[in-house]
């Protein structure tokens, strides 16, 4: 078990790898007819699954999980309702409803993952290898002349995390050396061009450090602030020519001559076919696939620059409008559901993290998660590979600090010298 924590953690890095880039055709295969198609990761969470399911489901389904599980299961009847009054539904859209199941199946395994304390680390150690593997072949790409991101965006994700954690264990007062990977990572994430995670990366440090301020040593912070701006300095003195692509790119955010101005044609799609359909939406995965013919409300123009690429395949770039022009009202009351479960959980480990050794581990993950649901509102957090991973450890951790933290001893992880009035 010790060996697949740790190539389940390395192999997450292939987890929806990125169309285009040098490993995808090794590693992933599609489905055309249906629209649908799997990589090697999801072969592994498979196999994993099914060892993990067989010895330990009598105890993964705790509180917090079934509160998460059950609203997973009315998210995916969401769905269903949706494809039944539907109209003109392709039969591949019922294959939309494996990425849900896949969710489930996910935090099972990765929950099952973090009740023990030793296959964490084993699993971090191997998810921390993949990451500097994705950073290194972000950098070399981009050297070449290349958007740089060597596999997907997923190992760019936990770039960001890991840049939260080892900054947290940093000020914790932790030797923790591995703080010098953080210039390292935020090279990688210039590189890689991907302005919605220089959001996530400034919001996830924000509040990590307010919900950590307390147990933060101040001369810590001037120390660390000194040194990551030196070695930030050398770099950009070395790699001029990423850090400007990565900051000129991030200065189009809000252009509408830009990929951004693709994310606002396809939200006027979503908005249009929700307006028309209030309901139940126009069925579980609809509206890639109708793409072309769906209404637009405000009638945003399509960049000109892009005009010529094929939009079969793409979604609504944003979790909340998906769920309203796929599943109507009946999904967002769902979705809401949802939420509702996953601030349950990060609240019951922010709970635990002030008496708990892994205080840096569970505040990181706690507020890349918040980050990554909150960008519902402009990217994919929910319901993807990402959030999956951080509620499954979240709830793994919450699962093994249950004995030292009950319910009815609430502590408040801001100030741990006194309980939670």
């Amino acid at each position: 078990m010790l060996i697949l924590s740790f190539l389940f953690g390395f192999f997450l890095l292939f987890c929806t790898p990125l169309p285009g880039t040098v490993v995808f055709p090794y590693i992933s295969y599609r489905f055309e007819s249906i629209g649908y198609g799997f990589d090697i990761f999801e072969l592994l969470l498979i196999f994993m699954f099914l060892g993990v399911f067989a010895s330990k489901y009598t105890q993964i389904f705790n509180e917090y999980a079934r509160k998460v599980y059950f609203s997973l299961f009315l998210v995916v009847c969401a769905r269903v309702v949706s494809l039944f009054f539907g109209s003109d539904v392709f039969w591949g859209q019922y294959a939309s409803l494996l990425r849900y199941t896949e969710v489930f199946v996910a935090i099972f395994v990765f929950q099952a993952i973090a009740s023990s304390k030793k296959h964490l680390d084993i699993f971090m150690a191997g998810l921390l290898c993949a990451t500097v593997v994705e950073s290194v072949g972000d950098i070399l790409i981009a050297l070449a002349g290349s958007r740089g991101i060597f596999v997907g965006i997923t190992g760019i994700v936990f770039q960001v995390f890991f840049m939260v954690y080892f900054l947290l264990r940093f000020l914790e007062n932790k030797k923790s050396g591995t703080v010098f990977l953080i210039p390292l990572f935020t090279l990688s994430l210039l590189a890689s061009q991907t302005r919605s995670l220089f959001i996530s990366l400034g919001l996830s440090t924000l509040v990590s450090l307010w919900i950590f301020r307390k147990r933060i040593r101040f001369f810590r912070v001037v120390f660390s602030l000194i040194i990551l701006t030196i070695l930030a300095g050398g770099l950009f003195y070395r790699f001029q020519g990423i850090y400007e692509k990565g900051v000129n790119r991030s200065l189009l955010l809000f252009s509408q001559h830009s990929g951004s101005g693709v994310r606002y044609y396809l939200w006027d799609k979503a908005l249009a076919t929700f307006v028309d359909n209030p309901l139940t939406g126009i069925g579980s995965g609809g509206f890639a696939r109708n793409i072309v013919n769906l209404p637009q409300y405000f009638y945003v123009d399509l960049p000109g620059e892009y005009s010529d690429i094929a939009y079969g395949r793409l979604g609504t770039h944003s979790t909340i409008t998906n769920v309203l022009s796929e599943t109507g009202l009946i999904g967002l009351l769902t979705y809401i559901m949802w939420l509702f479960a996953v601030y349950g959980v990060n609240r019951r480990a922010l709970s635990i993290a002030s008496v708990s050794e892994e205080s840096a581990l569970i505040v990181a993950l706690v507020s890349l998660c918040l980050v990554t649901v909150v960008s519902d509102l402009w990217a994919v957090g929910s319901f993807g590979m990402v959030v999956s991973c951080l509620i499954g450890l979240l709830l793994g951790i919450v699962m093994r600090g249950a004995q030292t933290c009950p319910p009815s001893y609430p502590v408040n992880a801001m100030n741990p010298s006194r309980k939670s009035s």
